[in-house]
């Protein structure tokens, strides 16, 4: 995951020209900068956090950078951009779903859930596409738009908008598991807890709870402008805002909340319902309780297990790595230093996720699989009213 509270971080190279640092303003090191790679021929002073890279590891920085700089600006842009097109695919996709008649109210909860989902992967990819264009911009010293808006992307607004997009897309796999673990092994209580409306009501909540979670991200920093700090020179640095937000009492404090409510309380809840929908699904089979060529409810079962079990492997090891990376830190600086590295390639791993639920889908799901082949065609509608009527299921059955 991405280090949280570290994207706004920016040293002296923030500053357009190069003077003596404002009062109170926050130098932090190198590892804290966000998607960009502005550090290269820049000399930290020996008071950055006591942080000094070890000569064990000074000839492996040009290889970091590099890679971090191709990472960052280059394949995870490009990865964005390919999710962004395949999310807005599964939105078509299941919004026609949901509005074909005849669609089984727990099916369309739970595309629904589904959709909620793709909408938060899509503005993950939309924010981080950008970087490919904007990475050089990390200060301004003109009345440049470009630059201006650069700046205000790399310093200011792309890691706590990456974070808000990383926190709601955990919440609402946490949501979508939870809704087929209760129709799945409670589907009686099935009938009443799950409705669409209530689906659409719970993402709702969740997404504005992640909003209000990552809000001190956006408050933290404030941008400063001197327009005649040298002759012929304008200075722009960030300077955290002098009350509550940037206090060590608050940071400590939310980085504690971070850690518990965006990372270990809902990896554990993915774990438990995951390994209950496994489990159901492996009872069904034995005992031949589901026609999986005939229920969507299998399928629709065997989609969210895939999700789940997706962002375990490819998403929670660096929500996992953020959490103890601090205590790493303190380890040496050489133990920091290849964690900083795993943690570039962590990101890219998380950015697939986010970009490649259509792959996900297609390979998993037939009716989405038909829903592609049928997509272009006049006779799609069709197809989908007939797989809807088939898919009726019993209540009394288990639900898969």
């Amino acid at each position: 995951m991405i280090p949280v509270g570290s994207h706004l971080r920016v040293g002296l190279h923030s500053m357009a020209c190069i003077m003596p640092l404002p009062t109170n303003v926050t130098v932090f090191a190198f590892d804290d900068m966000p998607f960009n790679d502005s550090e290269e021929n820049f000399t930290w002073p020996d008071s950055v956090e006591n942080f000094t890279w070890p000569r064990a590891v000074t000839a492996y920085q040009t290889v970091y950078q590099e890679t971090r700089h191709v990472v960052y600006n280059l394949v995870i842009p490009v990865v964005c951009l390919l999710g962004m097109a395949g999310n807005l695919f599964n939105l078509i996709v299941f919004i026609r779903r949901t509005c074909m008649p005849g669609t089984h109210e727990l099916e369309k909860a739970s595309l629904t859930g589904l959709m909620a989902l793709a909408m938060s992967d899509l503005f993950f990819c939309l924010v981080g596409f950008p970087t490919l264009f904007l990475y050089k911009y990390t200060s301004f010293n003109s009345n440049s738009s470009l630059e201006l808006a650069g700046f205000y992307y790399n310093r200011v607004y792309h890691g706590p908008l990456l974070n808000f997009s990383i926190l709601s897309s955990t919440w609402c796999i946490v949501l979508i598991s939870m809704a087929r673990y209760i129709a799945v092994c409670h589907p009686f209580k099935a009938r009443w807890f799950i409705r669409w409306w209530k689906t659409l009501l719970t993402h709702l909540i969740a997404t504005i709870c992640s909003v209000l979670f990552t809000l001190p991200e956006f408050l933290r920093y404030t941008v400063y402008v001197e327009p005649e700090c040298a002759p012929g020179c304008m200075c722009s640095y960030l300077k955290p805002r002098p009350f509550l937000l940037s206090g060590s009492v608050f940071k400590l404090t939310y980085s504690i909340l971070w850690a518990l409510l965006g990372t270990l309380l809902p990896l554990g809840l993915l774990i438990y319902f995951n390994v209950r929908l496994v489990l159901e699904i492996y009872r069904s089979k034995t005992q031949g309780l589901t026609d999986p060529d005939r229920y969507s409810a299998s399928r629709l079962t065997l989609t969210v297990v895939c999700i789940v079990t997706s962002f375990l492997v490819l998403v929670c090891p660096s929500m996992i790595l953020d959490v103890i990376k601090p205590l790493l830190r303190e380890a040496g600086n050489s133990t920091f230093f290849h964690a900083s590295f795993a943690m570039v390639i962590l990101n890219l791993l998380q950015a697939i996720k986010f970009s490649s639920n259509f792959l996900l889908y297609f390979a998993v799901n037939k009716q989405f699989r038909d829903a592609c082949r049928c997509s272009g065609l006049r006779g799609g509608g069709s197809t989908w009213s007939r797989t809807s009527s088939d898919n009726k299921v019993d209540m009394t059955l288990v639900k898969l």
